[in-house]
């Protein structure tokens, strides 16, 4: 299957981009197509036995015209030329009316009624070849007996048109006045259409700029190294492989792995995160990065549509295109709603046809209902609505898969959190020791460093600033260590390991404990330091009547601390991760649930939960799942 991304010129709201969608997606050898009224584009997958070609020619004959493939570099600009005419055209028809209306009020105008008539005639047809694509567009649809907001405008227009111009003939022969002549009504529609596309036109603007501020943050051109010289090449020149280089305040061109040099890199844009991160040789970097302090060499990996900057735009792009239910209500509305206003106008024809005999008012009202009732406020006020939230967030470092959390998200009454590295940071530290020996704290300090430093645990790690001793038959086991250190054997474990040894008779809520063969030494507390404001977080959540719970693989008393210092409604330690997926299905049966989570072992309970909602240093399986 193929999928391309396509521009297509001419929508102008909801039943443009269903006529869109319903022609081109029920032609054979489609799989789908989803338009994206708010950027222009039409997302199209298909098989083999079509070609871009081919869908090209669908678009166009959908009544649309086709713009190419859709490329964030060159297509998301705004089109200036448009607003100028629409000042233009805006002067043009304040003119127009005055010299209209204004002899109504008593402000001279022109009094030959021919000459009059004739210029406002003129007018008429500079106004309708104005808005030739509207009328086009609109003729179209008819065709396909697919109405829209065009066909409406395009009726009335021509109503108006031939009405209006029958009369003038007739005036020219001395038949008719002024008062049945509509040409001014014609220019005011096709006006007040290209103003309401205009509005339209600018919300979705800036749309494409927060999209267009992304694409530029990649730089255009990249340093790349050959026989040791540097050369300036464009970056969709650059292939896997290839060795570049950056110097200090330069972006990083493409994601890639170090070679040479040690730097601080600004992951912000990317990651969130405010501070410069380290690098050095085979750290990785990342597309749109900025090099802060000194020269550095780094080798290709991830290029163009495949680079971590690349996913994150084509993630904002395509979250536009998953339609949430009030979206698609607003599409289905659309249809029926052109198709419905067409019959009300006809109706409304009919009916003062027969009460007044006044074909002039029964014509006036009918062309009336086709303008006025427009639907294409209703079917672009949810995208824009939603497009303007995805903006929001992003500028707040929150990346959307797709606009469906946003509609889920208000019904939400029960917040999931994983707990290490999500309410806490992750870095377990030193809390304290209570010593029972004779041993000093230092020297109790010495004798742990020493075991742990032989240690493969993550514990080990926050002795690593003590000093060590030499130790003697080192032995590892999954609940503990042991070894002897100055010709004395110690054991270090948690509460079921050193019993096998000695008894423990204080501190049994503590991390891990220090004893020789005799007796208890110390007990050891650590702690996971808690992520700042997320007792603030709580807080504002409880005030919401949002209920929270933990779920966490710790064991109790990590997690009693953790949940009692957050004010944490419930939490469930010790958990695997099925136990977590089992725990928010049997919640969703009876709430809308979030689980905000941190790495790969949160990643099916993200999956799982309503809406899942991962943190900005996760682990890249979790973020696949941020916001879906």
């Amino acid at each position: 299957m193929k999928r391309d991304v396509l521009i297509v010129n001419g929508m102008t709201c909801a039943a443009c981009s269903g006529t869109v969608e319903k022609y081109v997606s029920k032609q054979k050898g489609v799989s789908s197509a989803i338009v994206n009224l708010i950027l222009g584009t039409l997302t199209v997958t298909y098989d083999d036995s079509l070609s871009r070609e081919d869908i090209a020619k669908f678009i166009e004959m959908s009544g649309y015209k086709y713009g190419g493939v859709f490329d964030p570099n060159k297509d998301l600009n705004t089109n200036k030329t448009n607003n100028r005419l629409l000042i233009i055209f805006g002067v043009f028809l304040a003119i127009l009316l005055y010299l209209s209306m204004g002899g109504m009020i008593g402000l001279p105008s022109i009094s030959n009624m021919i000459v009059l008539a004739s210029i406002t005639c003129i007018f008429s047809i500079a106004y309708m070849i104005y808005g030739k694509d509207i009328l086009k567009v609109g003729y179209k649809s008819l065709l396909l007996k697919d109405p829209n907001m065009d066909s409406l405008v395009l009726i009335g227009v021509v109503a108006n048109f031939i009405y209006s111009f029958i009369n003038l003939i007739l005036l020219y022969l001395g038949y008719h006045t002024m008062n049945n002549l509509y040409f001014e009504s014609i220019c005011t529609i096709i006006y007040f259409v290209k103003l309401g596309e205009a509005i339209e036109s600018s919300g979705r603007d800036k749309t494409k700029d927060a999209i267009k501020e992304m694409v530029t943050m990649t730089p255009s051109i990249a340093h790349i190294l050959v026989d040791g010289k540097i050369k300036e090449i464009s970056i969709d020149s650059i292939k896997k492989g290839d060795l570049l280089c950056a110097k200090e305040g330069e972006r990083i061109a493409v994601d890639g792995v170090v070679t040479k040099g040690e730097s601080h890199v600004d992951n912000s844009f990317v990651s969130g995160e405010a501070a410069p991160v380290k690098i050095k040789k085979g750290s990785k970097v990342l597309a749109s990065s900025i090099n802060l302090d000194t020269y550095i060499e780094y080798k290709a990996e991830n290029i163009g549509p495949k680079s971590t900057i690349s996913e994150i735009i084509h993630m904002v792009m395509d979250s536009s295109n998953n339609k949430t239910t009030v979206e698609k209500k607003a599409d289905l509305y659309s249809s029926y709603f052109t198709k419905a206003i067409l019959l009300i106008s006809l109706i409304t024809f009919f009916i003062y046809i027969i009460i007044t005999k006044d074909f002039n008012k029964s014509l006036t009202h009918f062309v009336s209902v086709l303008v006025v009732a427009c639907p294409c406020a209703l079917g672009l006020a949810s995208p824009l609505a939603l497009m303007t939230s995805n903006n929001a967030s992003l500028k707040n470092k929150i990346l959307l898969r797709n606009s469906i959390p946003l509609e889920i998200t208000k019904n939400i009454d029960t917040i999931i959190f994983d707990k290490t590295g999500t309410l806490t940071e992750g870095k377990i530290t030193l809390d304290k020791i209570n010593n029972y020996s004779t041993i000093s704290d230092e020297n109790i300090l010495e004798i742990i460093s020493s075991l742990e430093h032989l240690s493969t645990h993550p514990l080990a790690r926050i002795f690593d600033k003590y000093n060590y001793l030499k130790v003697k038959d080192f032995k590892n086991s999954s609940n503990g260590l042991e070894g002897i250190v100055n010709s004395t054997k110690f054991y270090i474990g948690n509460t079921k390991y050193i019993e096998k040894y000695v008894k423990i008779e204080k501190d049994r809520d503590a991390s891990f404990y220090l004893a020789n063969e005799k007796n208890v030494l110390a007990a050891i507390y650590v702690k996971d330091k808690v992520r700042r404001d997320a007792s603030k977080l709580i807080k504002e959540l409880h005030n919401k009547n949002i209920k929270t719970i933990m779920l966490t693989g710790d064991n109790e008393v990590a997690a009693n601390i953790a949940s009692k210092s957050l004010g944490i409604d419930e939490y469930y330690s010790s958990l695997m991760p099925k136990d977590k997926i089992d725990f928010i299905k049997k919640e969703k049966a009876t709430h809308k649930v979030m689980m905000v989570g941190d790495g790969i072992n949160d990643a099916p309970s993200l999956e799982e939960a309503d809406v899942g909602v991962s943190l900005s240093n996760s682990t890249s399986m979790a973020l696949t799942n941020l916001l879906r």
